[in-house]
């Protein structure tokens, strides 16, 4: 089964929900991804902080990013 990422690295994304020190709205910048069997998690780098944020997916696997 393949993994279909919603994100890719170094892609700018935009939050659309406040998480604990960063607001909706805030733009980031992916700067990794990994998916298990849980979902997919992306490593992504706002002005202040890099925060990890799961996508919950029962289609993901543990392949490696593309």
């Amino acid at each position: 089964m393949q993994t279909v990422w919603s994100f890719n690295v170094g892609e700018r994304v935009k939050l659309v929900r406040d998480l604990p020190s960063v607001r909706a709205h805030t733009e980031g910048i992916v700067r990794g991804v990994a998916a298990n069997a849980n979902g997919i998690s992306y490593a992504i780098r706002f002005d202040k902080v890099m925060r990890i944020v799961a996508e919950r997916d029962l289609r993901a696997s543990a392949e490696a990013p593309r």
